[in-house]
C-alpha cells in the first residue's frame, strides 16, 4: 500500500547525497569563483552566512560553538513556507514526525525513531515542545498557532539537564517575537486552494516608553474546502431499551459533514516588556487559543483490507484516496447529552486554551539570574466514531471533556567569572492537573429508559478520571575551562515527582456490567526520584571549528493510564506504569568555512532507552494497557550543510542527510497485530493474552535515511522591486506506522517538496507569494493502525489480519499570500 517504487527512492536519496557532498566539497569551488564572481545587477561581494544565535543551552550562544545537535528554522523560513504549526514543520523537516492523534493526548511527537503513541492521556511526550522558557507537556499543543515566531529550535537527543523531564527524544523550543525599539506594523492575508482556506494575521509593535515596548500579534484562519471527503451516507441505528424488554427504537443518522477538516482557528498574543536599565527586563506574554473543526477524526481512513472491503461495513472499500466514512450520532438521542449535542451529534473537536507567561532577567557582574514562570490551561471536547465505517447500525462513538491546567516555575543562576571556573545552578517546579470524563457507545446500541441520569440513557459506560502531578528538581552544571580552547562541563538534574491519579465508570449499561466494573475505584499514589547526569568535552581550537563529545542520561515522567477501561481483570498494575529513561552518547563537529560562506555540521550519536512506555489495547482481556515493555537503543549519524555560494549572490543552499537505526533492544512481550498468526511471529501466552517478540525489529516512525534538499534565491529585478524564490525536497526510506513491526503497516520511501515565489518592494513593505507545498502530491501514512473491530483469530493458525486505518499528509495544496510591513 502507498509504495513508491525502490528505484524512485534510490534517485531521490542519490540526489540529496550528491547535494550534500557538493555542499561539503564546495570550498574549492567557492574560492575558484571568487576571482570573477561579479554581477550586472550589483559588484562582487563575499555572500557570508549570518551567524546564527541559539538558546539550546538556555543562554543566547553561536550555533556553530555549542555542543548540541540542534537545527534553527529562521523567521524568514517560517514565512517562506508559510509554516503555522508544529505538524508544518515537521513536514519539511527530517527526523521530525508528527501524527495528530483522534484520541489520548492528541499528538505523537518523534525525533530519530523515539515518540510516544497519542492513544493514552496519561502518556506524555518525548519530545518536549517548549514555548519562550515554559514546558508544555500535553500532544494537543498542536492544536495552538505558532505564528510571530523570532526563531525554531529543534533539539534532537536528551536534553534532561537543560530542559528537565519529558526530553528523552528531543526538544522543540520557540520563541515568539518581542516588541523592538521602533514601531512596526504588518498585515499579512492568504488564500489557499485546494480547503479553500483563508487565513489573516496581524502584528503591531513597538515602545510605549523608553522602558516599555508592547507587542500584540493575531491569527485567524478558516478552512471550508477539503483535504479529507466523508462519504457515510445518511442511515439508520436501531437501539435496544435493556429496561423495556430489549424493546427496539429506529433512529435516524443524518449524513455526515462531507469535506473536511473545515478547522477554523483564533489565537493571539500580548507581550508587554519592560526594560527600566541594562541589568534588568521583564517580559510579559499573554495568549489564547481556540481551535475548530467538524471531525474529531477527520484524518483516519481504511486503506487497506484483506477481504477487499471493511470487515466492519461489507459495502465500504479500501483505498488510500483520501475518502472515509464516520457517522455522526442520531440527532434526537444526541439531543440527551450536553458533549453529544454540543453540534447536534455531528462529529467535532473544540478546543480552547490560554497560556500565560512570565520572564525576568537580570545581569549582574559576575552572574545573570533568570525567572520563567508559566500557566497553561486548555479545555478540549471531542466526538468521533471509532470503527472508521459508515455501515447501517454502525458506529463505535467515544466522545469526552479533558481539562488540563500546569503551573511551573524554574529560577537559574548563570556565573560569568573572568576564571576557568563558572557555575550554572537551579531550581524547577511544576503543579499539574488533568480532569477526564469520556462517555462511549459500543456497537450494538444498548439503551437504558431507566438509567440514574437522563444523559446516561444510549450510553455503553462513562469514565472519569483525574491526576494531580507535582514535580520539584534541583539541576546544576560546572564548566571548566580546562584550557583556552579546551573546556570540560559535569552536569546533572535531580527530579522528585508524585502523581496521585483516580479512575472510576460512574455508569455502565447493566448488560456490560459483567465485563465492565461500574463504580469501582482505580487509584495509585506514585512517587519518582532521577538523577540524570550529563558530561560535555568541548574543543574549540579557533571561533570557527568546535568539536565535542558528549555522555547524557534523560528522563521521561511515569504516569496512570486515565483512557484505560476497568474490566473486571483491570488491575492497578495495568494501568500505572514507570518512567521511561535513556542513557548514552553523542559527539560532533563543527565547520566555518570559506570565509564564512559554508557552514557544516556533523552529529553521530549511539542511545539505549529502557523502561519503553507503550500503550495499547488488549483484546481478550477487554482493556486499555499501559506498560513499560523492554528497551530500545537508536544509533545515528546527521550531516547539515548550508552554502552561500559566493558567485551567486542571493543563492543560499542547505542539504541535511541522516542514518538513523532505531531498533526493539528487548521486547519479548509486544502485543501482537490483529490477526496475527504463529507463523507471523505470534503466540498466546498462559494469561491468554496474544504476544510477540518484537528484539531487534524497529520501532515505528523510524526511517534509516532521511534527507532534504533546500535553495533560497533573492535578486534584485529593479532598483525598487526584489524576485524570491525557495525549494525544499524532502526525503524519507520507509518506516512502520506504528510500533507493533506489522510489515503490512509499512510506508514506503517518499520523496516531498515544497516551493515558493516572491515579489515584493525593496524596502520590504509589501510582498506577494505563491507558496506550494507537496508539489508531487503524494500520498504518505503518518501512522498507521489495526481498524477497530476488525480482525480474528490472533495468535491461531487460522487468524484473518485486520484492516488497516491510516493518517495520511495534507494533498497537494496551493496558496497565495500577500504581505504588508510598516
Amino acid at each position: 500500500m502507498m509504495h513508491a517504487t525502490r528505484l524512485a527512492g534510490a534517485r531521490s536519496l542519490l540526489l540529496i547525497s550528491t547535494s550534500a557532498a557538493a555542499l561539503a566539497g564546495a570550498p574549492l569551488a567557492a574560492h575558484a569563483a571568487e576571482a570573477d564572481a561579479t554581477s550586472a545587477a550589483e559588484p562582487a561581494q563575499a555572500a557570508a552566512l549570518d551567524e546564527i544565535i541559539v538558546t539550546a543551552r538556555k543562554r543566547d550562544e553561536n550555533i556553530q560553538n555549542i555542543p548540541v545537535a540542534v537545527t534553527a528554522v529562521s523567521s524568514e523560513k517560517l514565512d517562506r513556507f508559510n509554516l503555522r504549526s508544529i505538524e508544518g514543520i515537521a513536514a519539511s523537516t527530517p527526523q521530525l514526525n508528527v501524527v495528530r492523534g483522534n484520541s489520548g493526548s492528541g499528538a505523537t511527537i518523534s525525533l530519530r525513531g523515539i515518540g510516544s503513541t497519542f492513544t493514552s492521556v496519561g502518556i506524555e511526550q518525548s519530545v518536549a515542545v517548549n514555548l519562550d522558557g515554559v514546558y508544555y507537556g500535553q500532544g494537543r499543543i498542536i492544536n495552538e498557532g505558532f505564528f510571530d515566531m523570532k526563531q525554531v529550535e529543534i533539539l534532537r537527543g536528551p536534553q534532561a539537564l537543560f530542559f528537565g523531564k519529558n526530553a528523552t527524544a528531543g526538544v522543540l523550543s520557540f520563541q515568539s517575537a518581542d516588541p523592538g525599539n521602533h514601531f512596526e506594523a504588518l498585515a499579512r492575508a492568504g488564500y489557499e486552494f485546494k480547503g479553500k482556506a483563508a487565513n489573516y494575521e496581524g502584528v503591531i509593535s513597538g515602545p510605549i516608553t523608553d522602558q516599555l515596548g508592547l507587542r500584540l500579534a493575531v491569527r485567524y484562519s478558516d478552512q471550508t474546502g477539503a483535504y479529507m471527503h466523508n462519504d457515510a451516507p445518511a442511515k439508520t441505528l436501531t437501539t435496544l431499551d435493556v429496561a423495556n424488554g430489549f424493546a427496539a427504537t429506529v433512529h435516524q443518522v443524518p449524513a455526515p459533514v462531507g469535506d473536511l477538516p473545515q478547522e477554523k482557528d483564533f489565537s493571539a498574543r500580548l507581550t508587554a516588556k519592560y526594560t527600566p536599565s541594562d541589568q534588568f527586563s521583564l517580559t510579559l506574554k499573554g495568549g489564547v487559543t481556540k481551535y475548530r473543526t467538524k471531525n474529531a477524526t477527520w484524518n483516519y481512513e481504511m486503506t487497506d483490507c484483506p477481504l477487499g472491503r471493511t470487515q466492519v461495513n461489507p459495502t465500504e472499500t479500501c483505498n488510500a484516496d483520501r475518502h472515509m466514512q464516520q457517522n455522526p450520532v442520531p440527532t434526537d438521542i444526541a439531543a440527551t447529552n450536553g458533549i453529544l449535542n454540543r453540534h447536534d451529534g455531528q462529529l467535532y473537536q473544540d478546543y480552547d486554551a490560554y497560556a500565560l507567561s512570565a520572564k525576568a532577567a537580570y545581569t549582574a557582574d559576575k552572574v545573570n539570574i533568570t525567572s520563567v514562570t508559566g500557566l497553561h490551561r486548555f479545555v478540549n471536547y471531542f466526538l468521533g466514531d471509532y470503527d472508521f465505517t459508515g455501515g447501517t447500525n454502525g458506529g463505535t462513538w467515544g466522545f469526552e471533556r479533558s481539562k488540563y491546567l500546569a503551573f511551573s516555575e524554574e529560577i537559574r543562576a548563570q556565573t560569568t567569572l573572568d576564571g576557568p571556573l563558572n557555575f550554572m545552578t537551579g531550581i524547577f517546579a511544576q503543579t499539574t492537573r488533568m480532569d477526564f470524563l469520556q462517555q462511549i457507545i459500543f456497537p450494538g446500541a444498548l439503551a437504558n429508559s431507566a438509567a440514574p441520569d437522563p444523559s446516561f440513557q444510549y450510553l455503553t459506560l462513562e469514565k472519569l478520571a483525574r491526576t494531580d502531578g507535582n514535580t520539584l528538581a534541583g539541576f546544576g552544571q560546572v564548566q571548566w575551562k580546562i584550557t583556552p580552547t579546551l573546556a570540560l562541563d559535569v552536569g546533572a538534574r535531580l527530579t522528585h515527582e508524585t502523581k496521585d491519579s483516580t479512575f472510576t465508570q460512574p455508569y455502565v449499561v447493566p448488560p456490560f456490567q459483567a465485563a465492565f466494573r461500574q463504580g469501582h475505584v482505580l487509584a495509585a499514589n506514585q512517587k519518582f526520584h532521577n538523577f540524570s547526569p550529563e558530561a560535555t568535552l568541548t574543543w574549540t581550537p579557533s571561533e570557527d571549528w568546535t568539536a565535542f563529545a558528549s555522555y547524557k542520561h534523560g528522563y521521561k515522567s511515569g504516569g496512570f493510564s486515565i483512557s484505560a477501561l476497568d474490566s473486571v481483570t483491570t488491575t492497578v498494575d495495568k494501568v500505572a506504569f514507570s518512567p521511561e529513561k535513556v542513557k548514552g552518547f553523542e559527539g560532533g563537529l563543527r565547520a566555518f568555512l570559506a570565509n564564512h560562506t559554508l557552514r557544516l555540521a556533523l552529529d553521530a550519536y549511539a542511545y539505549e532507552y529502557t523502561d519503553l512506555q507503550v500503550d495499547y489495547f488488549d483484546a481478550p482481556h477487554v482493556v486499555f494497557i499501559t506498560r513499560n515493555a523492554g528497551s530500545s537503543t537508536a544509533r545515528g549519524v546527521e550531516f547539515e550543510a548550508e552554502w552561500a555560494p559566493p558567485a551567486a549572490p542571493g543563492l543560499v543552499l542547505r542539504g541535511t542527510l541522516a542514518y538513523n537505526r532505531a531498533r526493539y533492544k528487548s521486547f519479548p512481550d509486544a502485543p501482537c497485530w490483529g490477526g496475527q498468526t504463529p507463523a507471523q511471529g505470534c503466540t498466546i501466552d498462559a494469561t491468554g493474552s496474544t504476544i510477540q517478540d518484537l528484539g531487534g525489529k524497529p520501532t515505528a516512525l523510524a526511517p534509516k535515511w532521511t534527507g532534504a534538499l533546500e535553495a533560497n534565491y533573492e535578486h534584485d529585478l529593479t532598483q525598487g522591486l526584489v524576485f524570491g524564490a525557495s525549494a525544499n525536497l524532502r526525503y524519507s526510506s520507509s518506516y512502520f506506522g506504528n510500533p507493533w513491526a506489522n510489515p503490512f503497516t509499512k510506508q514506503s520511501s517518499f520523496t516531498t517538496i515544497d516551493a515558493s515565489l516572491r515579489l515584493r518592494t525593496r524596502d520590504q513593505r509589501l510582498e506577494f507569494a505563491l507558496i506550494g507545498k507537496n508539489l508531487t502530491d503524494k500520498y504518505v501514512a503518518t501512522y498507521i493502525s489495526d481498524a477497530p473491530s476488525s480482525g480474528s483469530g490472533t495468535g491461531t493458525a487460522a487468524g484473518v489480519r485486520s484492516d488497516l486505518t491510516s493518517a495520511p499528509n495534507l494533498p497537494r495544496t496551493i496558496a497565495v499570500q500577500v504581505t504588508w510591513k510598516y
